[in-house]
């Protein structure tokens, strides 16, 4: 078997340091003659002197060194730039990896999540006024709500309904640290003895609350129904409207009521189509007969915009959470809890799979 190319080179010398070694002429013409054997066909073999046992081992080693430098030589540059090369697509992977993680960070902060509260039916009892004060504490020091509605009954609905009642509500509220937002209750409204003198001191103490705050999203007010209110805030569109219960003292009125409530709401969704969840807060539990009219056009709208919808309200004093709401999938219902019960909180995530994110204790 022919000796590889790179060995030919080593073989004068392997002989002459045999030669040197046996001392005989003999060696020497045997290694020659096993290196001409060795060398493959037409290839020219070129007679080396032979050398002493010193010479020979000198460039042996020469040889030997010339041929491990060449080698370390090839070795490192290959190690070298395979290493490089390496080194080089890890940094690259890397540098892909972070900046995945940076867009993938930037798009979960590019919006800051809403979260808002709401109580309803409160203060009912004596005991409900130190609870809310506590709660109102409670939510300055850790709730993440961006604000907090309080959807309508702030007092007993046995008369009388006296002016104290509408001023006690908004201290307590004016504690809160962010914007609150209140639409009527039939218990300080329709249900008491004077509704027109009740009305009036509804519009002079809790119309507008929110002003009291200079941090404020940019609130619209229906023209022809001043206490239903809309805003967007982070994508979210926020609707408040007068939907209430117990006495009906005008059924032109009441039905007006309805077709206005319900226009609002189809305007507010008209006019913001880009955003991605909608929450409507009224006080009445709809399903008790006197809202037919509203319930049907709720209904119309809600299914002409396919928005995830959370109508949220008070009224019945115990705690429902019901998905599909009229039949629609993706209009939700909660109805909240009343007298000391605490706020409940609400976060509005596009990411979570229902969109409304519901804590009854959040604190």
């Amino acid at each position: 078997m022919p000796l590889p190319p790179p060995l030919r080179p080593l073989v004068p010398v392997l002989c002459a340091l045999l030669a040197g070694a046996c001392g005989s002429s003999s060696g020497s013409s045997t290694a020659a003659t096993t290196a001409d054997e060795t060398t493959s066909p037409g290839t020219a073999t070129t007679a080396e002197p032979t050398a002493g046992p010193t010479d020979s081992s000198e460039a042996a080693s020469e040889t030997l060194t010339t041929t491990s430098d060449a080698t370390s030589q090839t070795t490192a540059e290959t190690t070298s730039d395979s290493t490089s090369e390496s080194t080089s697509n890890t940094t690259e992977t890397s540098a892909s990896d972070t900046d995945t993680s940076s867009e993938t960070d930037s798009d979960t902060d590019s919006g800051q999540l809403l979260y808002f509260s709401v109580i309803g039916d409160t203060p009912y009892e004596d005991e409900d006024t130190p609870a809310l004060n506590t709660y109102v504490e409670q939510h300055n020091a850790i709730s993440p709500s961006q604000f907090l509605v309080h959807v309508g009954d702030i007092k007993r609905g046995a008369p009388p309904c006296v002016e104290a009642e509408y001023t006690d509500i908004k201290t307590i509220l004016h504690g809160l640290d962010v914007p609150a937002f209140i639409i009527p209750g039939d218990n300080e409204w329709n249900d008491c003895a004077d509704p027109d003198a009740a009305w009036a001191l509804w519009m002079e103490h809790l119309y507008q609350l929110e002003l009291h705050w200079n941090d404020l999203p940019d609130v619209e007010r229906q023209p022809e129904r001043v206490e239903n209110f809309a805003f967007v805030d982070q994508g979210v569109l926020v609707i408040g409207i007068n939907l209430v219960g117990g006495a009906i003292h005008d059924p032109d009125e009441w039905a007006l009521r309805f077709e206005q409530n319900v226009t609002w709401i189809d305007q507010q969704f008209a006019t913001h189509p880009d955003i991605f969840a909608a929450v409507v807060f009224a006080h009445a539990l709809p399903d008790l007969g006197n809202h037919q009219e509203f319930v049907d056009g709720f209904k119309t709208v809600m299914a002409d915009y396919l928005t995830p919808t959370l109508f949220l309200h008070g009224d019945g004093h115990f705690w429902v959470h019901e998905q599909g709401y009229m039949g629609l999938e993706h209009v939700t219902r909660v109805m909240v809890e009343c007298c000391s019960a605490k706020p409940v909180q609400i976060g509005v995530d596009p990411l979570h799979p229902e969109v409304f994110v519901i804590e009854r204790e959040p604190f």
